[in-house]
């Protein structure tokens, strides 16, 4: 049942807190995550946007949503950091993680992916499509997600290169590489033509890796 909690109902402060962890999400991934049927995250989402506390792109179907300075400032979050207006790319890989994420979930079981501050701490670098998780069983995953074309030569790159940690979080100079660390490697692409030509360079140069596709959320 829904309760009201002062101007904003339950299901809006979940929103609001999923928003916060993805930075941008799709109303169908936060439905997933809020437990919630997408048309009610939808409907939502609307009031909370003519309320300020959300923002949206709402040129692509569908629209992707993330926090605004109001929203973060409801849900004691820092306020969002970098350009005010963010890139297209860096929003669309974002929902493209959420949905391997979710797609991950099926068969490993509560799957989730670690923050970067989580992977900062750990001597770890992450470059763009870069992440990782655990699943129930403390099982650990090094995930390459390709939905920009890359160049399959990056699969074993990414796997062996020694990452310049961030002496911030991480006091020796000399970070980790994924291949020393993680149980298992997941290559993930929204591009159906590119799967084969990761498989097979994956077989050709020995990469312990698997490759996934998933649905694109943009064509």
């Amino acid at each position: 049942m829904i309760r009201r909690s002062g101007t904003l109902i339950e299901v809006d402060h979940q929103v609001l807190q999923q928003l916060g962890r993805l930075r941008f999400a799709t109303a169908h991934q936060l439905a997933y995550w809020c437990d919630v049927h997408a048309t009610t995250v939808t409907r939502r989402l609307n009031s909370m946007l003519d309320d300020g506390l959300v923002s949206a792109h709402r040129h692509s179907r569908p629209a992707i949503w993330y926090l605004s300075y109001a929203g973060a400032r409801v849900i004691q979050q820092p306020t969002p950091t970098g350009r005010r207006q963010p890139s297209w790319s860096v929003m669309a890989h974002a929902c493209h993680t959420n949905e391997t994420e979710i797609v991950l979930r099926q068969s490993h079981a509560d799957f989730r992916f670690m923050d970067r501050v989580a992977l900062f701490k750990q001597g770890f670098n992450p470059a763009h499509g870069e992440h990782a998780g655990v699943d129930r069983n403390k099982v650990s995953y090094f995930v390459l997600i390709d939905d920009y074309a890359m160049t399959s030569d990056r699969i074993e790159h990414s796997w062996q290169r020694r990452h310049v940690p961030q002496r911030k979080y991480w006091s020796d100079p000399a970070g980790r590489a994924w291949q020393e660390v993680v149980n298992k490697y997941c290559v993930v692409t929204t591009d159906a033509y590119r799967a084969p030509l990761h498989q097979t360079y994956v077989r050709k140069n020995h990469v312990p890796a698997d490759v996934m596709t998933i649905k694109g959320l943009w064509s």
